[in-house]
């Protein structure tokens, strides 16, 4: 599978990029407790109680904080098809704005859509219907 490439982007955009900025774990963060929970995600006997990891990146606040990729054919430069997993991402980024009162969902039924701020209903409407499919 090959995607498009991201348009270029200035330097100081932290998302979507081709070369995202780094940075360090924030001090909350248990940088030991991480790294052994890595280990133990990546490591072969992982396979059977836990599935295959291939990858594992984590950013915070546009920024790059940790990564992990299983090697072999994945790497950082890997496409990673997402296929459920982005529909269950974008219905918890849609329950959030829900949840923060800057969307209302009536789905069930009429299936009314009201967005509360600036954001385009019927794109948002469209992303929606798609999640079903």
């Amino acid at each position: 599978m090959t995607l498009p490439p991201f348009p270029a982007q200035p330097s100081d955009t932290p998302w979507p990029a081709q070369d995202w900025p780094r940075g360090d774990l924030p001090a909350s963060a248990d940088s030991a407790k991480l790294t052994a929970l890595l280990d133990t995600a990546f490591a072969p006997a992982a396979a059977g109680p836990m599935g295959e990891t291939h990858a594992f990146l984590a950013i915070h606040r546009g920024r790059i904080v940790a990564e992990r990729y299983a090697g072999g054919e994945h790497t950082a430069t890997s496409t990673y098809p997402s296929w459920s997993m982005a529909k269950s991402i974008t219905q918890l980024l849609i329950g959030f704005l829900a949840a923060e009162g800057r969307i209302e969902l009536e789905l069930a039924g009429g299936h009314r859509l009201r967005v509360v701020g600036s954001y385009d209903p019927e794109a948002l409407a469209r992303l929606i219907r798609g999640l079903g499919s």
